[in-house]
């Protein structure tokens, strides 16, 4: 038996029953299993049956016959429906909250009669923590799109989503976030190798890498691409529609932020824990979507990860499931987090719907935390279909980027964790990082060579460097920082008391007779 569970996706489970089982009969296509786990629901709470095959021993054993059952739960439910209009190919959402579009979609599709037992714990406003949506925008979705597939794509732009199965009412309920929906356990719940953790691995996948860029803004077309990564992973193409961007600037810091962002491999934590012996144990301290410590072993402080996914497999002989956690860093986080935001701004595209930026030309920034699907294969522009309605110019947090790369108030393109902004700011003053003793001391022989004048020469008021050698033999360098002759001696002679005659010329002896 196996349970998994993935941010923003439907869960998946599968189990198989013995036909000789009297409860086989009663597993059929589109019968819901829950899923319990130390006496309480996990996840969305359960799975739909979607697949059975029935394996019959060739030996005609009956033991060895067995139904085995698989399907997704959750979210999948969102599958049922889709963007339906019986007279155009596409419908047009203006100046209204992502949250607000599929409450519109989930209402009409009741009325059609799917979700008869759905609820939603958020509203047009407000999303599922009570905190007021904060994006605005015009979107254009393809007739035919199922829900399931608009909440990925609004997931891409940073929000999130679960949908549990209510036991005790009988229905589901479907949660939304502009903001992340897990909890920071990082202080209380450690995974330790050695203790808890079987085995603690780092996983790289690149098969959403891109490191060339073609940017489509206003006025024209634009590249960027990541050298390094060109030579290391080869070259690997991509399309970037900017077209909330006036400028070739502005496109080039937008796309930039994917780009760095998708140059390496995704980079995340794979931990295998057994959870039965010691804590924490999986449902009771800690679920999908949390933050958790990890204890390396190195004798740092634990370092705090998401959990991104988790897979809980059963065997025969144990009444504890064997966990596999996927874990993403802060580092991570915050890095998919700027490039979610930076793609909001830039066109509002929800993976082929497209999206303009409010009337007064303002694209906000909502920092949410963003999952790996932001790095997925989909393309985040021509699937959906529809144009863009793009501001005449694109501001970031009020400030106007018409001609960013000479904006009086832009030093650096910068997410400030505090505030979850992304915002232009001054550099941080860093002078004494480069002094004598300092983080990143430079020393004087690796600079470049300086310009062919006299701006570094020392003076008699301050230090600095030799003046330039003016050539020749004849001239010395004098105290007031000039190069001379040194003046003439006397010139003649004298007769010692011995009677030789010395002879002097300009100071020195020239001869003694």
């Amino acid at each position: 038996m196996r349970f998994s569970m993935v941010m923003n996706e439907p869960d998946t489970g599968e189990i198989s029953v013995n036909l000789n089982d009297p409860n086989a009969v009663e597993i059929t296509s589109g019968r819901l299993i829950k899923m319990a786990y130390r006496g309480a629901p996990i996840g969305s709470g359960g799975f739909f049956i979607e697949n059975i095959v029935d394996d019959i021993a060739a030996s005609g054993d009956r033991s060895g016959q067995w139904k085995k059952v698989s399907g997704r739960g959750g979210l999948a439910v969102l599958d049922d429906a889709i963007v339906w209009s019986t007279t155009d190919t596409s419908r047009t959402f203006t100046a209204v909250t992502m949250g607000s579009i599929l409450l519109t979609l989930i209402t009409e599709a009741k009325a059609r009669g799917c979700f008869p037992a759905m609820r939603t714990e958020f509203s047009a406003t407000e999303d599922s923590n009570g905190d007021l949506w904060t994006d605005s925008t015009t979107i254009t979705l393809s007739t035919g799109t199922s829900l399931l597939d608009v909440a990925r794509q609004f997931s891409e732009l940073g929000l999130e989503f679960r949908l549990v199965f209510d036991w005790v009412i009988g229905d589901y309920v479907l949660y939304a976030y502009g903001s992340a929906m897990g909890i920071d356990r990082g202080d209380s719940v450690v995974v330790r190798l050695g203790h808890n953790a079987q085995q603690l691995s780092e996983a790289r996948e690149s098969s959403a890498l891109k490191n060339a860029y073609l940017i489509s803004y206003q006025a024209g077309i634009t590249t960027a691409t990541d050298a390094a990564s060109i030579i290391t992973y080869r070259r690997r193409e991509t399309f970037f529609q900017a077209g909330n961007a006036p400028s070739s600037g502005s496109a080039l810091i937008l796309a930039g932020a994917e780009l760095a962002a998708r140059k390496d491999p995704v980079h995340s934590i794979v931990v295998k824990l057994d959870d039965g012996a010691n804590p924490p144990r999986y449902g009771e301290d800690y679920q999908v979507g949390d933050w958790i410590g990890v204890d390396w072993g190195d004798g740092a402080l634990p370092s705090s990860y998401r959990v991104r996914g988790a897979d809980l497999e059963w065997q025969t002989d144990k009444k504890y499931a064997n966990v596999t956690l996927t874990l993403n860093s802060i580092k991570l986080e915050q890095e998919l987090r700027t490039a979610i935001a930076m793609r909001k701004i830039a066109n509002g595209s929800l993976g082929g719907g497209t999206s303009s930026a409010p009337a007064d030309g303002n694209a906000a920034v909502d920092a949410h935390d963003a999952d790996n699907s932001a790095h997925s294969a989909r393309p985040l522009a021509g699937d959906l279909g529809g144009t863009l309605n793009a501001p005449a110019v694109m501001k970031l947090n009020g400030v106007a980027l018409d001609n960013p790369l000479t904006h009086s108030d832009m030093q650096v393109l910068r997410y400030v964790l505090a505030t979850n902004q992304i915002e232009f700011g001054a550099l941080p003053v860093h002078a004494g990082s480069h002094a004598s003793g300092g983080g990143d001391a430079v020393k004087v022989d690796d600079l470049a060579a300086p310009d062919d004048n006299t701006d570094l020469d020392a003076s008699t008021t301050k230090h600095g460097l030799m003046k330039k050698y003016p050539g020749g033999t004849a001239n010395f360098l004098r105290a007031d920082g000039t190069f001379a002759a040194p003046p003439g001696g006397a010139t003649g002679s004298f007769t010692t008391v011995d009677g030789k005659t010395v002879t002097v010329t300009n100071g020195l002896i020239t001869s003694i007779v």
